[in-house]
């Protein structure tokens, strides 16, 4: 790992250090999850698809008292809680394969996520990271992540008396090596976020940028001590601070903040393209239905033209997209085909439903009431 594992300086809080083969774990027995997870950043060779396991195991090198059983978070008041990578599945998986992705769904690696944190701000970060090409010029990107509590957080029950704490933040650190000599605190970039479980869904992980000192405080972990506190690591070591001046050349852009930048020009397109689109069918269709048919359209085209596997909120959403239009499709037709005089013809009675091609859904969230609208 580089520069070595986080120093704990929290007595109350042993941390066991868990070698996998794609990442690092420091389990709190205490919390029964990770305090802090580190893995390294790069392309590898193993391009394969594989997938996803379809549940999480429980980690035998753990004693029974410090496992928590592979059952899913379930819910923390109403807030619906996630299973949270801290490794996340994608980047392990391209380095070190099957083997690896099953690493990665061990619940010594999991630690209860907000579900709106999970799929917004947190999957933004993770994206981003996931993104980051290998550059021949430097040494590989490494990332150390987990969770931060308040100091009487609440917790969920996981059976016979043990209770998981849920953290009230989560914290990243980028560890960026741009120029030899790699161990000199000048030629590394560090990006450090700090991220509340609460975050804005229209939020971005630029907004979280804090000082390396700042996750310290907050979670009672000291990093990279073998560089020596002496070399200034408490100043101010956030590269998405340093370079808001483009003219500034005191060291260059970190790759994450490229790949931030760039992720952000992305969905900033996908946006703007989607509104073009429903500006134009609203144009051209006045009526409601039509409008609100191609409103979706542009929607399902903005989730498709990602450019990147979807995830599995994003699959869910897409076909929901998809049979919302062909059922809007069919009642435009059938509106369509009756007569303007209503009392010139008996009406048309009801077409049964095709009981091979019935599609029905638990609506839990109607944006902007569209559904209510067409309904």
């Amino acid at each position: 790992m580089w520069r070595g594992t986080p120093e704990n300086q929290d007595p109350d809080r042993p941390i066991e250090v868990m070698i996998n083969d794609g990442f690092i774990v420091g389990f709190s027995p205490t919390r029964l999850q990770p305090a802090w997870v580190a893995y390294r950043v790069a392309d590898g060779e193993n391009q394969q698809r594989f997938d996803r396991p379809l549940m999480y195991q429980d980690d035998m090198r753990l004693p029974e008292a410090h496992r928590i059983g592979r059952s899913t978070f379930g819910k923390l008041g109403g807030t619906q809680l996630h299973v949270g990578h801290m490794a996340p599945n994608a980047v392990i998986t391209r380095q070190y394969g099957r083997a690896g992705q099953l690493e990665t769904f061990l619940m010594s690696n999991m630690s209860p996520q907000y579900g709106s944190l999970n799929q917004g701000v947190w999957a933004d970060l993770e994206d981003a990271i996931r993104d980051i090409d290998d550059d021949p010029e430097r040494d590989n990107v490494w990332v150390v992540v987990g969770p931060a509590f308040a100091e009487h957080p609440s917790s969920i029950d996981r059976g016979d008396g043990k209770q998981l704490p849920v953290p009230e933040k989560y914290f990243c650190v980028v560890v960026d090596p741009h120029s030899y000599p790699f161990d000199t605190p000048s030629k590394v970039n560090f990006d450090c976020f700090l991220i509340p479980q609460s975050a804005s869904a229209d939020s971005r992980p630029e907004d979280y940028v804090v000082e390396l000192a700042d996750i310290e405080e907050a979670t009672g972990l000291d990093f990279f001590t073998k560089w020596g506190r002496e070399l200034a690591l408490d100043g101010p070591v956030s590269s998405v601070a340093m370079c808001d001046d483009p003219d500034d050349e005191r060291r260059p852009v970190s790759r994450i903040v490229a790949s931030l930048e760039a992720q952000r020009s992305e969905q900033e397109a996908a946006r703007q393209e989607a509104k073009d689109a429903i500006a134009a069918a609203a144009a051209e269709q006045p009526d409601p239905i039509s409008a609100l048919i191609e409103e979706l359209k542009a929607e399902e085209a903005a989730i498709l033209v990602q450019g990147r596997p979807l995830t599995f909120s994003e699959v869910v959403r897409l076909q929901m997209i998809q049979h919302t239009i062909a059922a809007l499709i069919r009642i435009r037709d059938e509106l369509a085909a009756i007569p303007p005089d209503p009392d010139a013809t008996p009406p048309i009675p009801p077409v049964p439903p095709e009981p091979s091609r019935l599609v029905t859904y638990n609506v839990v969230d109607d944006r902007d009431d569209k559904l209510k609208r067409a309904a």
